[in-house]
């Protein structure tokens, strides 16, 4: 785009968003923040000459808006939906809440019962499966039994739905594309040899996969077991007394919010959807999961007008639905988590720029390096950034970057607008300086996760 367009169309930006105005009712409202649509619009624009759609909101913690563009219209989110899911978790699940793995025994049968462990895996070096069948045989050998007629293995927790529907069909065995159960195991994955090297790929049925573990660990050590099969859909477990052995997941709730967003991680994402699906609406599934959430959100102050949820990742994709808020939402989001007291460990879980996570190597050097505590988003179609800018202990930044497109992917394409992210944030930056007046104070809780100091933790 020539200089004199993109002069052009930041004067309609600067028109449209006034100063980082927001609309109500028509009227636009001017926050005391400057008029940093002077920069931001020209950059809008160029990017928006490049063919692709932007939704941007930026604010301060109150609400104050300081530049606005198409900020109210629904985009696709991509992996930005987890801040939804990972929100909902954290006002919703008790702060000490671990997922569970249980074995009970009565009258000749074993069951193990799932209650979605994603950790049921090796976790630095450390197999976790193989520690639980340890203690598993050895309450066993100490009751005297060495025989098993039936192994039941339980994993209704979670309905069978193990992909959602809307994923994409050509990925399903790729890792971030992972079966999610009530009983998992491995993360999903199965090893595939090819050739002489071998990869990993997602299993078509994650509790016959899981069962072959259980039946082949067992009987290493030492137990005849006789056959395995699945609990019958209405089939009433053996009474709590009956349990010899339960295992707790190694990581706290916090641990796995940080998982989830910092490093994006699909599979921690769907089981903490799920999760929130079986605990709150009587149901283990993708739309029990999706009421959950709308409904922890709505009462935590968030506004959701537009927000609507597939899945806990963002992965699903439907051509006029699927993951999509407005930047409004998102930035509304953000806030309402930033002065709820259960807010900590979802204000503590994003990526940090030059220091943890997804934007480790992203914006790593000058002035702004760790001041962005934010979640990216990379789908098809969809590049987003939304989070927290904390210039000092006094003035931070809620904002939401959205930016959808139809043409095809290509690398260069998505390096576009991962530079306009990042100039667009060293625009917000390079303001700040200029303006001092208008704030409204951060919450504490805000302040202190967004120290420089918990960066590297």
């Amino acid at each position: 785009m020539r200089t004199g367009q993109i002069l052009a169309a930041s004067v309609c930006i600067a028109l449209a968003t006034a100063a980082g105005s927001k609309a109500t009712d028509g009227i636009l409202e001017l926050a005391p923040m400057g008029d940093l649509s002077r920069v931001a619009g020209p950059l809008v624009a160029a990017v928006e000459g490049e063919g692709f759609a932007v939704g941007v909101a930026i604010e301060d913690v109150s609400g104050a808006g300081m530049f606005a563009h198409r900020a109210g219209e629904p985009f696709v989110l991509a992996s930005n939906t987890k801040l939804f899911t990972t929100a909902a978790a954290a006002v919703s699940l008790p702060p000490d809440s671990r997922w569970r793995t249980e074995a009970r025994w009565e009258d000749g049968s074993l069951w193990i019962i799932g209650r979605g462990d994603a950790t049921f895996h090796i976790i630095d070096g450390y197999s976790y499966p193989d520690h639980f069948l340890d203690q598993v045989a050895e309450a066993l050998d100490v009751r005297g039994i060495d025989a098993v007629e039936q192994l039941v293995i339980d994993a209704r927790y979670f309905d069978a739905a193990y992909q959602h529907p809307d994923w994409p069909r050509n990925q399903l065995r790729r890792r971030y594309s992972a079966p999610v159960s009530g009983l998992p195991y491995a993360r999903g994955l199965v090893r595939v040899q090819r050739g002489r090297s071998s990869v990993y790929s997602t299993t078509g049925d994650p509790v016959a996969t899981v069962t072959n573990f259980l039946v082949r660990g067992l009987r290493k050590r030492g137990l005849d077991v006789q056959r395995a099969r699945s609990a019958g859909a209405r089939e009433v477990q053996p009474p709590e007394f009956t349990s010899i052995y339960r295992h707790e997941s190694p990581w706290s709730l916090e641990k796995v919010l940080r998982e989830t967003n910092a490093e994006s991680d699909n599979y921690l994402a769907e089981h903490l959807f799920k999760t929130l699906g079986a605990e709150f609406h009587g149901r283990g599934s993708f739309d029990g999961a999706a009421e959950a959430v709308r409904v922890a959100l709505a009462a935590a102050g968030a506004s959701l007008d537009d927000f609507t949820q597939l899945d806990g990742s963002g992965l699903a994709r439907t051509e006029n639905g699927g993951n999509r808020a407005s930047a409004e939402t998102v930035t509304s989001l953000l806030r309402a988590m930033a002065k709820h007291p259960a807010g900590g460990p979802f204000l503590r879980s994003m990526a940090i720029n030059g220091r943890r996570g997804t934007l480790s190597h992203r914006l790593d050097k000058g002035p702004m390096a760790g001041a962005i505590h934010a979640k990216t988003g990379w789908i098809k179609g969809s590049l987003a950034l939304s989070g927290y800018m904390r210039r000092d202990e006094d003035r931070v930044v809620v904002f939401s970057i959205l930016v959808n497109y139809d043409a095809p992917y290509t690398y260069d394409r998505r390096q576009v607008v991962l530079g306009f992210h990042e100039d667009l944030l060293r625009a917000v930056w390079d303001h700040l300086d200029t303006v001092d007046t208008g704030w409204g104070a951060p919450p504490p809780a805000l302040v202190q996760a967004l120290e420089p100091g918990r960066a590297a933790n």
